[in-house]
C-alpha cells in the first residue's frame, strides 16, 4: 500500500462498489457512512464485489471476515482493505 493513499484506495472501491449498488443512481455521491444493504448490496452482489476486491487490490479477504460488518459501509470495506494490505506488505 505504500503507492497507494486511502484516497486511491477509497476511489478504487467506490468504482467496484457502483457496479453492485442497484439502487445507486448514476452519479449520485456515495457516502463513506452510507449502508451498503440499502444501497442495494445483496448476498450475490456482496459475493461478486467480493471477487472484484481481491482481483483489484490483489488480497484475499479471509473467510472470519466474510460477515455482515465487513459490508457495512464504504468506511469498514475501505479499513479491511487497507489492513489487508499492509498485512501482504509485511508477510
Amino acid at each position: 500500500m505504500a503507492d497507494m493513499t486511502m484516497d486511491d484506495l477509497g476511489e478504487r472501491l467506490t468504482r467496484l462498489l457502483r457496479k453492485q449498488l442497484t439502487f445507486l443512481a448514476p452519479g449520485q455521491e456515495l457516502a463513506p457512512e452510507a449502508s451498503l444493504r440499502e444501497l442495494g448490496l445483496n448476498s450475490m452482489n456482496a459475493i461478486n464485489l467480493l471477487l472484484e476486491i481481491e482481483e483489484e487490490f490483489g488480497v484475499v479477504v479471509p473467510d472470519e471476515l466474510l460477515v455482515a460488518d465487513t459490508f457495512q459501509n464504504r468506511v469498514t470495506l475501505v479499513g479491511v482493505i487497507a489492513s489487508l494490505l499492509s498485512q501482504a506488505e509485511t508477510a
